[in-house]
């Protein structure tokens, strides 16, 4: 019976994410919502509409009529729900007007402190050597900085069109196959109806795109990964909590990792532009917008499936391949810069 209620959740996510996304291009060309930068013509933006209002929609209406999925969690899913219209909000703010970074980051910050003041918390995690251990009131500010880092690397990496939205939808199933596995129906309901939503709209956002995400799309789409990822935990990880989501995670968390050291190497503000992420040197060594999606595409499923196997192992092994892991990922950084010196 589960599987007809997620299926309802996402088919209706979907539908309202398609037929928005049909005539939200045309609404916000005639109302002057486009991006500044876009050339030679000047193309829509905010099409994050398009998924944060359905996948809004069919939570509010899930966790009023299905008690049975959504009511284990009911304070911390009304939590969510308030801080990801905070996160909406400034996103349709930022994509009209401009929003600094600093009053982004605040704003952020605050969605991320109405999580913890409806109950999400990061008390306790697994260690991998030894017994699991309480973080206290470190607990909450990791959740923070957790928040803050996925929702900014969503939106860093949204630099080719359907990149972001294309990295969020495999998350989101990955977020989706492991929940249900470990019987964490809110965030399966929540995963799923989240995929749904990304998929009726992302036809609209790829290369050539009918519609950018805009800032209403990225961070929106970053808070909800961030914060879904910690609303509920497996019991008995097998590694710490946050290991599965920063793996699922792995592009976009190593895309902002490097831009803030260059940045700071550099002596420049870690907030501000460049054009140096791993989308922009894809590009630069001649990959087109649909090769560099692919690519990273294929990258992101390997890391889902990763993910997915990694949820079953024991936590020696675990580690063991995590560790292995790593090295591929630092390698193909390595071989990545080879290849661009040579050019």
């Amino acid at each position: 019976m589960i599987w007809v209620e997620y299926t309802f959740f996402f088919s209706a996510a979907l539908g309202m994410a398609w037929l928005i996304s049909r005539r939200l291009p045309q609404w916000l060309l005639a109302n002057g919502i486009v991006d500044k930068k876009s050339l030679p013509e000047k193309r829509p933006t905010a099409g994050g509409l398009a998924i944060a209002g359905p996948f809004l929609a069919v939570v509010g209406v899930a966790a009023f009529f299905n008690p049975v999925i959504m009511n284990s969690t009911q304070k911390p899913l009304i939590g969510f729900f308030l801080a990801a219209l905070i996160i909406a909000a400034l996103g349709l703010y930022d994509d009209l007007r401009g929003a600094a970074p600093a009053v982004k980051l605040m704003a952020q910050a605050i969605a991320a402190l109405t999580l913890i003041a409806m109950g999400v918390e990061m008390g306790t995690v697994t260690n991998p050597f030894a017994n699991p251990f309480s973080l206290g009131a470190w607990g909450n500010v990791i959740l923070v900085a957790w928040v803050l880092a996925i929702t900014n690397a969503i939106n860093l990496i949204d630099g080719v069109d359907g990149l972001a939205g294309g990295i969020s939808l495999i998350s989101a199933i990955t977020l989706f196959v492991i929940a249900h596995a470990f019987g964490e129906n809110t965030l399966a309901a929540l995963s799923v109806t989240l995929a749904g939503a990304i998929f009726g709209f992302i036809r609209f956002n790829l290369p050539p795109a009918k519609v950018f995400l805009g800032d209403t799309g990225s961070l929106f789409l970053g808070f909800a990964l961030a914060a879904m990822s910690v609303m509920e935990r497996r019991k008995g990880s097998v590694t710490v909590s946050l290991l599965l989501p920063v793996v699922i995670l792995a592009i976009p968390l190593i895309d902002t990792g490097l831009a803030f050291l260059r940045r700071v190497g550099r002596g420049q503000n870690p907030l501000s532009g460049d054009r140096e992420h791993l989308h922009h040197r894809l590009q630069a060594l001649g990959l087109s917008d649909t090769q560099v999606n692919q690519m990273m595409y294929l990258i992101c499923v390997y890391l889902g499936i990763t993910a997915g196997v990694l949820a079953f192992m024991p936590k020696e092994t675990a580690m063991v391949v995590l560790i292995l892991l790593a090295i591929g990922i630092l390698l193909g950084l390595e071989l990545l810069r080879t290849i661009e010196r040579g050019r």
